[in-house]
């Protein structure tokens, strides 16, 4: 870590304990989030056929209510972009 005063370094005394300190936390901390956005990503792979599966239920569900409601709403328009999405995803992955 280089120290400056008035723009001037000051010496390095070599690594000291702050230093080591510093990067054995930001290394426990950049691991725990690497294995974590690995793990959601995996997780959202493994269970993509039912992620889309439950947002076409859905939006099929918004198209039976909204008329019920007084909204006929975009729900066929949401049903085929979750359905195409889906289908990309899946062919991607």
């Amino acid at each position: 870590m280089i120290i400056r005063i008035n723009g001037a370094a000051l010496p390095d005394i070599g690594g000291g304990v702050i230093d080591n300190v510093t990067e054995t936390i930001t290394g426990i901390i950049s691991r725990v989030l690497g294995e974590t956005a690995t793990g959601i990503i995996t997780a959202l792979n493994a269970y993509s056929p039912e992620i889309i599966t439950f947002g076409v239920i859905v939006c099929a569900l918004g198209m039976m209510v909204a008329p019920i409601v007084g909204n006929n709403g975009k729900w066929m328009g949401r049903m085929f972009l979750t359905f195409w999405v889906g289908v990309i995803w899946r062919v991607l992955t």
